[in-house]
């Protein structure tokens, strides 16, 4: 499947396959975008009604194929800055 991951307004794009589990996407983003897996989010923006992004990031251990990820499907990817107190 084809996908791309989003980071601000540069668009990286790649074949995914879907037993990736998000982990190891994570893991992947890190390597390219020199930011550590704890501290990122995913997002899909998959084809269909929903004009919004569901989270797929809070869960490392599920593939791809279990949000449904399809051809021109799109993760956003964030880096996620959290306060500590």
């Amino acid at each position: 499947m084809i996908s791309e991951i989003s980071r601000h307004s540069r668009i990286w794009h790649s074949w995914l396959a879907g037993s990736l589990e998000v982990g190891k996407l994570k893991l992947l983003c890190q390597r390219l975008f020199k930011v550590p897996a704890a501290r990122q989010a995913l997002f899909l923006k998959a084809g269909g009604e929903n004009p919004m992004p569901d989270n797929i990031g809070e869960d490392d251990s599920k593939d791809l194929m279990f949000f449904s990820v399809e051809v021109g499907s799109i993760v956003l990817w964030a880096e996620v800055h959290w306060l500590l107190s």
